[in-house]
């Protein structure tokens, strides 16, 4: 309980939560991951939608920081949640595909038409390039794109557009109630 005491303070003028947040997601029993999925269909059979892209926020990365720590009997360090809270970022990742992701972008769902003047561009990306294999001699590489948004996404309604190289884009409303 000292532990927890003392990350929360140390962490309260730089934190991008409060100290309430922070220890609520350091208790959370489950690590949180927010799917962005495309709304109900009926013409393509989407009855739950498809899958669009994975959204992380600080407070969910403290979940799974906490979670991986409970799994690993581990006793977490104010430099590990420090390290978390220092990146108050928006990182919206594609899922692993071999299709190629030429961006991923954030516009407000008020706006129909993305254009380069209405969309909000990501400050940071990185790709992971996962090479596959299988039993029969087969291999391929598969990749994820991330993109990360510094600040300005919290309390807003924003749609994630992931673009894939030759295909059409696609767009999907943030989960609504990002922590």
């Amino acid at each position: 309980m000292f532990l927890l005491l003392s990350i929360l303070l140390s962490t309260v003028q730089t934190a991008p939560m409060t100290p309430e947040e922070i220890k609520e997601a350091l208790k959370e029993r489950k690590a949180i991951t927010y799917e962005v999925q495309t709304r109900f269909s009926w013409k393509k059979n989407d009855f739950g939608g498809a899958l669009v892209a994975f959204a992380s926020t600080p407070y969910s990365r403290l979940t799974w920081l906490s979670q991986s720590a409970r799994e690993r009997f581990e006793q977490l360090t104010e430099s590990d949640v420090a390290e978390v809270l220092e990146d108050p970022s928006l990182c919206v990742s594609s899922p692993v595909s071999e299709k190629r992701v030429q961006s991923v972008v954030l516009i407000p769902h008020d706006i129909k038409d993305a254009t380069p003047e209405t969309v909000i561009k990501s400050k940071q990306t990185s790709t992971s390039i996962i090479g596959m294999y299988n039993k029969l001699g087969g291999q391929w590489k598969e990749a994820s794109f991330t993109a990360c948004f510094p600040d300005g996404w919290k309390n807003k309604e924003l749609d994630v557009i992931v673009v894939y190289q030759g295909g059409k884009p696609l767009r999907a409303p943030l989960p609504s109630k990002l922590r």
